[in-house]
């Protein structure tokens, strides 16, 4: 059994002394008070998404049709609901019915061609090597699925997922009213890299190891992964809520996707040609609900065990989330064909094994940690059932992938930003999980970031600025709801350090934060019910605007608002049933 970082903490992150924290919360409770007062979330539109009209994916003599009609003529292939609501919601929603391989990916690529070309088309790896690496990885998947689907479950998902993107592309193609001036036939190579985009930076960082070149450094990294995620047990309900972080591009065309192949239904936040989540979170039709945050691997010797022969991050995950009906099944599939590459903790909630008023029982939560060459996974509940929330906050929870990834020199070279129990996003979610009691508690705490007069969102480490303090003390990327932008700009790192101390890079102004928050339900597990908003915390700060002051240089993504002010969304994926 993988050890936890309890003990490692004894060692080397204790928390500061209970009557420093009693300071802390007492002379921050007034302001907490008066934030909660503001923050109150607005109720959810509710999005009937059952209510839309169907799409048929017809074959008749070899030939594939899209039609409205359930009644014309062929056979039908697949089948799914579409509608663009991205203006009015933040989101677009697409629901995909049929066999889960290249005939869904066909009409999932017809129906949403026009939002996978505005989202763009990546260009192949410029390097060669990488380049032949993800040409050698993909050759490696199709030969090992071929090979295997008829005796191995998870090898014939990874063929399936593989198949469905040679459908999308096929049916993007064939979408010809989707095409503009200028658009060419995409292909399911440049549709793969748009699913591959997360792990194609722990490729190159691989290659260039193993050539003996300089590695990317890693503060260019791995900013772009942070996310902040929590799970919260209160006296009626279990809750399991995301943020995902990332430039506010990202954004731009946020898709809420429903998958129901081999028999099993998977609901999730995504974007235009992602067959996974890449934020990620899922809820299943076998009551599972799925999330992660991602880990900084800064011992680049690790990106030796990063080969072609092996299964991508995002086909792994979901394979496992379309085979597990657990936690520890959902775990052994994943640590299958390791990759390396998109390294993250995965959190696991089995909503089956809840009940309300009852203890936490063995199997409510799996915890998976990945690095190239190692995957650590347990059953978790009783932290779950001890402390009474799971926060995850791009910091190993594992003392064994803490010390092997790095984190445990950084800490003892920086400080508190790699420390597990110490950094700011831990502190806050210890403080404020306890005021969590129902739906508009987890929403308030997913959107929480009230940096100006937090104390917690203060900077810990200001060596190098003007006597060990930083000109700008508080930080709004310190908190569970970054704004980057919100930050002021200084130009050279000479003023970075002065104002933000050595973690400039982390904590200073950038078009960078929490892009959404998505929230699951264990009330609510047998319709998949989902609470979502896409967009930057407004909650305790402005509303984000597209100008040259919050992105200098960066426009608003085309066909998106200038300004961004989403509400609260409700999906179901099926009606309420009739009590």
């Amino acid at each position: 059994e993988s050890n936890s970082f309890c003990t490692l903490l004894q060692e080397v992150s204790p928390f500061p002394p209970s009557s420093m924290r009693a300071v802390a919360l007492t002379a921050f409770a007034v302001a907490l008070v008066a934030a909660v007062a503001t923050a109150t979330p607005t109720k959810p539109v509710v999005s009937d998404a059952y209510t839309l009209p169907w799409s048929y994916l017809k074959e008749e003599n070899g030939q594939l049709s899209v039609v409205t009609s359930e009644e014309s003529s062929g056979r039908t292939v697949a089948k799914a609901q579409w509608n663009e609501s991205l203006a009015d919601l933040g989101w677009d929603y697409l629901n995909v019915e049929g066999s889960g391989d290249y005939n869904s990916g066909y009409l999932e690529g017809y129906l949403t061609a026009a939002r996978i070309r505005l989202a763009g088309i990546p260009a192949a790896p410029s390097d060669a090597k990488v380049f032949q690496w993800v040409v050698d990885h993909l050759a490696y998947m199709k030969q090992m699925s071929e090979a295997l689907r008829a005796t191995d479950k998870f090898w014939a998902v990874v063929g399936d997922q593989l198949s469905y993107l040679d459908g999308m592309a096929d049916g993007v193609n064939a979408n010809t009213a989707a095409r503009t001036a200028g658009d060419k036939n995409v292909t399911s190579f440049e549709l793969f890299l748009i699913n591959f985009g997360d792990e194609i930076g722990d490729v190159q960082t691989a290659v260039n190891v193993q050539s003996g070149r300089t590695p990317k450094g890693f503060m260019q990294s791995w900013k772009p992964s942070h996310c902040s995620a929590l799970i919260k047990v209160t006296h009626d309900d279990l809750y399991m809520a995301h943020d995902t972080w990332s430039g506010f591009e990202g954004m731009a065309y946020r898709m809420y996707k429903v998958y129901s192949f081999h028999g099993v239904t998977v609901s999730f936040s995504g974007h235009p040609a992602f067959m996974a989540s890449g934020d990620d979170w899922y809820m299943t039709s076998n009551q599972l609900a799925i999330q992660e945050t991602t880990n900084g691997v800064m011992n680049t010797t690790l990106f030796t065990a990063v080969v072609p022969h092996t299964v991508s991050e995002w086909l792994r995950v979901m394979a496992a989330t379309f085979l597990a009906n657990d936690g520890e099944t959902w775990t052994t599939y994943f640590a299958r064909e390791n990759s390396g590459t998109y390294n993250n903790q995965y959190m696991v909630v089995d909503f089956k094994v809840y009940s309300p008023g009852s203890t936490v029982a063995p199997g409510t939560l799996w915890v998976a940690e990945q690095l190239p060459g190692i995957v650590v996974r347990a059953d978790q509940s009783a932290v779950l059932r001890e402390q009474g929330y799971w926060a995850s906050y791009n910091i190993p929870f594992y003392a064994e992938i803490y010390a092997l990834s790095g984190y445990l020199q950084d800490y003892k070279i920086f400080g508190d930003f790699y420390s597990y129990t110490k950094y700011a996003r831990p502190e806050i979610f210890h403080r404020n999980q306890a005021n969590i009691s129902d739906l508009a508690g987890m929403q308030r705490m997913m959107r929480y970031n009230d940096y100006e007069t937090d104390p917690f969102s203060r900077v810990t480490n200001c060596s190098g600025a003007p006597d060990g303090r930083c000109l700008t003390p508080q930080s709004s990327m310190l908190t569970i709801a970054s704004r980057g932008d919100l930050m002021p700009l200084y130009n050279t790192t000479e003023e970075m350090i002065q104002h933000y101390g050595p973690l400039y890079t982390f904590i200073a102004q950038g078009c960078f934060g929490a892009i959404d928050s998505k929230i699951a339900a264990w009330s609510n597990r047998h319709t998949q019910r989902a609470y979502v908003i896409s967009g930057p915390t407004n909650d305790q700060q402005p509303t984000f605007q597209w100008d040259a002051k919050s992105c200098a240089g960066i426009a608003a993504p085309r066909g998106t608002p200038t300004t961004v002010d989403y509400p609260w969304v409700e999906f179901n994926r099926v009606r309420d049933p009739i009590a």
